[in-house]
Order: structure tokens, then C-alpha cells, then sequence
């Protein structure tokens, strides 16, 4: 456990806690109804995200933006799965698989900030419910859910000819494979200005929030836009070693 940057943790989400918390959700809600295809309706959300006070409130805000998210959500799936709403450990298909994928989420996460030496026994609007919980890792989530799981999740379902009523190895199995393609999904680096793979973008991030931790800065990411996928599709771009593809 790196000792000095936990301590660094503590300092840093008194300062820059609450508006770091409003990066994440922010983009959180962002990425979200990117994926309905309705990205003005996040615009009401966002106005008061950013201007929130306390981190209860923010998480207020928060919670009425994804209340308003699964229903439309469910909507979309209609006709593909069983659906009444989003709740954890329900036993419907699509609650399964979202579980499953936010489960395969927060291994990967937890590895990676293993990996980089960044403690995740302290999080900043997260807090731990037991010894083996990493709530720093669960902040960090918050914006990757909707892009890496609930999209993947949503395309599943809508290319199902027939109503699935129960999940199977198989349909676990597939999820998690197209979940790890998306993390090889190449988005458009406007401040590198080439394509790099979502995995490295994750970890600039992952960089990025831990560099701030320890010099207690503002923390100010660039994350990946949903607007120019396309991009990176085009031949001789650049790939994120700088070569020509």
C-alpha cells in the first residue's frame, strides 16, 4: 500500500473532492444519454452538477439523472428483455448482465490501480462497506459504466430477434468479449492529436488522478468523445505508439 499517497488522498478530497466528484458524474451523465442518443437532455443535469455545493447534493443530482436515464433505457430494450428498472442483484437478464459488467469493470480497475501503486481504500464520494472494498476504484468507475458496459449491454439486446428470459454462459460469455473489444475501441486524442486505444486512455486518466492526489491540483482530465469515433476508423491515422497505422 503506498502510505504517502493515501495520506496525500486525504488532503486532496477535503480540497479538489467535490469537484472532482462533479468531473466523474458529470461525465458520467454525459456518456449516458450519449448512449440513448439524447445528449440534450443531460444539459439540465449538468447545469446543476456543476454548481452543487455539497457532495450529498451532487449525488442528489446525480440520482435523478439516472432515475430518468434507466427508464428511457428500459424503453429501449423493450421488446428484447424482461425490464421493470435498474436494480442491483435483480434476477431479469438485463440487471444480470449489467451486474455481471460492472463486476468485470471493477476487477479490471482494481488491477490496473494496483498495478500503477494508486490505494483505493479511501474514495472521495465513495465510501468502503467492508475491509475488501476499493471505493476509489468506484468513483472512477462512475464514468466508464455507460460507455464501456451500458452501451455494449444496450446493443445486445436490441439485435436479439426474440425475448430473452434468462442469461447462460453463452450470453455472459459474449457480453464480457464485446466489453473487452470496446476496451481496444480507438478514440480521437485532441491534445496528442492521434488515436489511442480506450485501455490507454483509462490509464492517462488513472495517471493523471493520481498525479493530482500528490501534488494536490485540480484534477482536469480530457475524456474520449463519442463524437469522433469515426475518426479513427479513416486509414494512417496515428496509433498511440505515434505509428502510422
Amino acid at each position: 500500500m503506498n502510505a504517502a499517497l493515501l495520506e496525500r488522498l486525504v488532503l486532496f478530497r477535503e480540497q479538489h473532492g467535490l469537484e472532482t466528484a462533479e468531473t466523474f458524474l458529470g461525465q458520467k451523465i454525459r456518456y449516458q444519454y450519449a448512449t440513448l442518443k439524447r445528449r440534450k437532455r443531460a444539459l439540465p443535469f449538468l447545469q446543476e452538477i456543476y454548481t452543487t455545493k455539497t457532495v450529498l447534493a451532487l449525488l442528489l443530482v446525480e440520482a435523478r439523472a439516472a432515475k430518468e436515464y434507466w427508464r428511457a433505457y428500459g424503453k429501449n430494450i423493450a421488446g428484447h428483455a424482461a425490464w421493470h428498472s435498474r436494480k442491483p442483484h435483480a434476477p431479469d437478464p438485463c440487471n444480470q448482465l449489467l451486474d455481471i459488467g460492472y463486476h468485470y469493470l471493477t476487477g479490471y480497475l482494481s488491477k490496473l490501480f494496483a498495478e500503477l501503486n494508486i490505494p483505493t481504500e479511501l474514495g472521495l464520494f465513495h465510501r468502503a462497506q467492508s475491509a475488501k472494498a476499493h471505493p476509489l476504484v468506484y468513483d472512477f468507475m462512475e464514468w466508464l459504466r455507460p460507455l464501456l458496459v451500458d452501451r455494449v449491454i444496450l446493443v445486445f439486446f436490441k439485435k436479439k430477434k426474440r425475448v430473452l428470459q434468462r442469461i447462460t454462459g453463452r450470453e455472459v460469455g459474449l457480453v464480457i468479449v464485446r466489453i473487452k473489444k470496446e476496451l481496444e475501441r480507438r478514440y480521437y486524442h485532441k491534445k496528442l492529436d492521434y488515436c489511442i486505444t480506450l485501455t490507454y486512455w483509462i490509464k492517462l486518466i488513472a495517471l493523471e488522478l493520481e498525479k493530482s492526489i500528490r501534488h494536490n491540483t485540480a484534477f482536469e482530465p480530457i475524456f474520449p468523445s463519442l463524437r469522433h469515433e469515426t475518426r479513427c476508423k479513416k486509414p494512417r491515422l496515428h496509433t498511440q505508439n505515434g505509428a502510422k497505422d
